[in-house]
This record gives structure tokens, C-alpha cells and sequence, in this order.
């Protein structure tokens, strides 16, 4: 073979082998982005560390195929050896890059399906709980309006209108107004205070609860299982809101069943659970970690095995391509 054919096969192994290390990487550090929760600190070193201690090791044993004994390139160790610490680091590496996959290919639309369904079961309820407050003080104000008509009219004493209507006899006596609508406005701020008390009381509710939700799931930033736990906060603090129903007299609304929630909190994504998500699709996983591994070895496959003279025993300690 001639020095230039030499030289295109050397430049075409090592272009091979850094393409395939630049896309372990990436595969490794989504991988881990993903199953740690978006988390740099752990990320970065862990797939940094191991792809270089990979680069080693691939470096090593396309040294060993092209020698017939172990020596100093290799510390002298025999190629089994070699294998196994590749067995070693390949592992962590392949099993976080198939994760990757596995959640590009599948869990990353169903973590955004589930999120969404928790989204609009929490928008659902948090609407309609707003709706259901002020209808019922509405209502409150209507009967108290009545009431104080007839309070006005010697019907009823103003006793008789507080305990109706949980205002206190001197707050009923201070209702005033020159028409119809001061009047009812004036009734409206007695009853502000409670309002404003159940309503902030409700807010809590849904306090960890992202208005933005949807958006923040479709991007594409590794953060989808942050956004998922904090719907599901959400959701357990709603299982608060049976105690206020009776807070205030005479405004009922209704609230999700234990039953309901516990459905919504049943939902789980496996993004960042990756032996779980393995476990739940083995087969797939197994083909991936079969094509990661084979785009690891690739740089070692495509060097080609150099056997030194029969006559001679010297030992090839250079690597050569």
C-alpha cells in the first residue's frame, strides 16, 4: 500500500473516531441532563470525564489490533484487560446515551402529553372554583339586599338580618346609600373582607401552579420533569381546598375528589427515571445500546489489524495506521 493511501486511511480512522466521540457526548450529556434534571454540575464532568477516559481507552486498543504482544503503548497489559475496563466505562456511557433516545423517541411527547393533561385538569378547576365564589357572594349580596329591604321596611330586625346573613348587627345598620346601586355597593364591601380571606386562601391552592406550563414543556431545554412536579404540588395542595368549602356561609363550590386528584397524580413521566424507562421498553433499549456501542467501536473496527513478520520478534511499540 502506498504512503499516501496510508495517510487517507489514518486521517479517515481518526476523523472517525472523534465524530463518533463528539456524538457519544452529546447523546451522553442529554442523557444526563434528562435523568438528572437539567443539572450542569452533574452533567458536564460526568460526560466529560467518562468520553475522555473512552478516548483513551479506544486509542489503547486499536493500538493492541495492530500489535501481537502487549506493550508500553498499552502499560504492557494484555487486550482482555483492556476489554473489560472498556465494558466498564462503555456502560454508563451507552446506558445514559440509550436514555436520551428513548426520550427524544418516545417519553419526551408523552412527558408533554401528561403535563398538559394535569395543566388543563388544574386550569379547569381553578376557573370554575373563581366562578363558583363570586356567583355565590353574588348571591350573598342579592339575598342581604332583600333582607335589608326588609329590615327597612320593620319586617325584620337587624339581628335578624346579620345571623341571615353572617354580617354583624352594627354592620347591618351601617348599610347606606342615596339608590338602589350605592346600596348594593355598600353591601359589597361588607362582605370584601371575606372575600378577599377565602379567595387568597384558594390562591394558595395554586400557588406552585405555572400559568405558563404549556410553553415551558414544549421547549426543548431538558426541564420538562421540573414543570411536571411542580403540576403535581399543584395538585396535592388542591387537596386542600374540601376545607374551605365551608369557610363562608352561603358560598359553595365544588372541589376534585381525592379520587380525581390522585388520578391526575398517578400520571408520571419516566423522563428522568432511565433504568425505569429501560425496564419499560427493554427491547428498544437493548437496540439502542447495540448501535451506541457500535458507533463507540467504530474507530477500532474500521483500523486494520497489523501482524508484525513471522521471522521476526520484535514487538511493533509504535502505533501506526
Amino acid at each position: 500500500m502506498s504512503t499516501e493511501s496510508k495517510e487517507r486511511i489514518k486521517v479517515l480512522i481518526e476523523n472517525a473516531q472523534y465524530v463518533c466521540l463528539f456524538i457519544i457526548l452529546v447523546g451522553m450529556f442529554m442523557g444526563t441532563m434528562y435523568a438528572f434534571g437539567a443539572s450542569i454540575l452533574v452533567s458536564i464532568p460526568l460526560s466529560f470525564g467518562l468520553i475522555f477516559l473512552l478516548h483513551f481507552i479506544l486509542n489503547v486498543l486499536i493500538t493492541l489490533r495492530k500489535e501481537r504482544r502487549p506493550s508500553a503503548a498499552s502499560f504492557n497489559l494484555g487486550s482482555g484487560i483492556w476489554w473489560g475496563f472498556y465494558m466498564v466505562i462503555s456502560l454508563p456511557i451507552s446506558f445514559y446515551t440509550m436514555h436520551m433516545l428513548n426520550v427524544e423517541v418516545v417519553e419526551l411527547g408523552n412527558a408533554r402529553k401528561i403535563g398538559k393533561e394535569k395543566f388543563e385538569f388544574i386550569e379547569i378547576w381553578k376557573t370554575q372554583i373563581a366562578s363558583s365564589v363570586d356567583k355565590g357572594f353574588n348571591n350573598k349580596v342579592t339575598a342581604t339586599y332583600t333582607d335589608f329591604l326588609a329590615f327597612k321596611s320593620n319586617i325584620l330586625s337587624e339581628d335578624q338580618v346579620a345571623q341571615r346573613n353572617g354580617l354583624t348587627a352594627s354592620r347591618v345598620k351601617n348599610i347606606h346609600g342615596e339608590t338602589r346601586y350605592k346600596i348594593r355597593e355598600n353591601i359589597v364591601q361588607a362582605f370584601a373582607a371575606k372575600k378577599d380571606t377565602l379567595v387568597s386562601s384558594i390562591s394558595r391552592c395554586f400557588t406552585a401552579y405555572p400559568t405558563n406550563a404549556l410553553e415551558r414543556l414544549g421547549k426543548h431545554n431538558f426541564k420538562q420533569q421540573q414543570v411536571l412536579d411542580t403540576l403535581g404540588v399543584t395538585l396535592q395542595n388542591m387537596g386542600n381546598l374540601k376545607k374551605l368549602q365551608l369557610q363562608v356561609e352561603g358560598v359553595n363550590f365544588n372541589v376534585p375528589s381525592d379520587l380525581e386528584l390522585q388520578n391526575q397524580l398517578d400520571k408520571v413521566s419516566l423522563i428522568n427515571r432511565p433504568w425505569e424507562l429501560f425496564k419499560k421498553r427493554p427491547f428498544s433499549g437493548f437496540f439502542f445500546m447495540v448501535i451506541v456501542n457500535l458507533v463507540i467501536l467504530l474507530p477500532v473496527l474500521l483500523s486494520k489489524r497489523r501482524k508484525a513478520p513471522p521471522s521476526s520478534d520484535k514487538i511493533n511499540t509504535v502505533t501506526t495506521y
